[in-house]
Parts: C-alpha cells; structure tokens; sequence
C-alpha cells in the first residue's frame, strides 16, 4: 500500500539540510514488533498491545526458542515474561525481558480446597480476552488511514478528530437498511405474478 509519508521520507532521506533530516527522522518508517500482553496488575483491562525494536523482538524470540520453556504463550502451560524499564527519557530508556521460572494459567482462579488453595483456568475470561483479540485486530483494521486522509493530516488540512466524524457520518450513512434475502425473493415473486 503507497504511503505519502514514506515517499516524502524517502526523497528527504539523502538531503543535506538539517531541517530535511529532522524531518526525514520524524516520519521515517520505525520498525517494531507487536503483542498482545495482559498486566498482571491490571489483568481487569484485558488484552492491550505492547510494541518493540526488533532488538528486543529477538530477545522474546530467543526465549520461546529456549526448550526449557517450550510454547511460552500456551494458555495452561505458558510463561509469564516480565518486562523491566529503565529510564524515562528518549535515549535513555532501556527494557529488561525475562521469563518467569514457573508456568502460569493465561487466567486463572483461586480455589480453596482442604484448606489449601489451588489455582485452576479460569476458561471464561481466557475467552473473553481472546475474544477481545479478534475485536482489537477488527477495529484496528478499521482505524487505517488511506492515502488521501494520510496527505490531508500531513498538510495539516484537517485535523485528527474531524476525520473520524466525517468517517463516522459515512459509516452511519452506509449502514441503510438491507432487504434480506428472503424479501427480495418475496418481492421477485410478486413481480412474476404481476
């Protein structure tokens, strides 16, 4: 799919202007790896998206690779992997990734039995976060800008919010009333019998 910014990048990329090469720095295409993780202190919210350098995608990679883990994101037998940040400022952020040493449920219950407690799969809520997995992949496919809306919001011809009103009247709009299909037999046979 054709990008404006990464045509405009691509022409500024060998400039010897300063300005061209913050430019060029600003909206050149960044490389990164996407998950789905789930807060082990805010499990309440769910699947959300974590984002990485493929320098730290190798990394993750390395450790589902490692036979003493196996299928790190098996939903009974997978592996939390704890994240640790340093630094708060560009330049100075660093991450730390490790895996958790034992296996954890993706969701789970606690059950007290002969007065010990046991944690078991807590199967609804593993469907509901996959569930919402498939929601988020919908509604970011539908949050896609297409060339045109991309040129617009680059030349600061409109604005972000204004955008997505006027795709929500279009979507309001487009979403008119379809004969099913069962009228539109119903009215093929009445038009037959006329």
């Amino acid at each position: 799919m054709p990008c404006p910014l990464c045509e405009q990048a691509e022409e500024l990329k060998d400039s010897a202007d300063e300005d061209d090469q913050e430019t060029y720095d600003n909206i050149r295409t960044k490389h990164q790896c996407t998950y789905f993780a789930i807060d082990r202190g805010n499990e309440e919210k769910g699947p959300h998206w974590l984002y990485f350098s493929p320098k730290w995608n190798k990394k993750i990679i390395g450790i589902m690779s490692n036979p003493d883990f196996g299928d790190i994101d098996h939903p009974e037998d997978g592996f939390d992997l704890t994240v640790t940040r340093t630094g708060m400022k560009r330049g100075d952020t660093d991450y730390d990734i490790q895996a958790r040493r034992n296996p954890t449920y993706l969701a789970s219950v606690v059950k007290v039995e002969d007065g010990e407690e046991f944690d078991y799969p807590d199967w609804d809520t593993m469907k509901k976060w996959c569930d919402a997995i498939i929601d988020i992949h919908t509604e970011y496919a539908n949050e896609l800008f297409t060339y045109d809306e991309i040129v617009s919001l680059s030349r600061d011809e409109i604005d972000i919010k204004e955008l997505y009103e006027n795709r929500k009247e279009t979507k309001d709009s487009d979403e008119t009333p379809k004969r099913s299909r069962e009228e539109e037999t119903s009215s093929k046979r009445r038009r037959r019998r006329e």
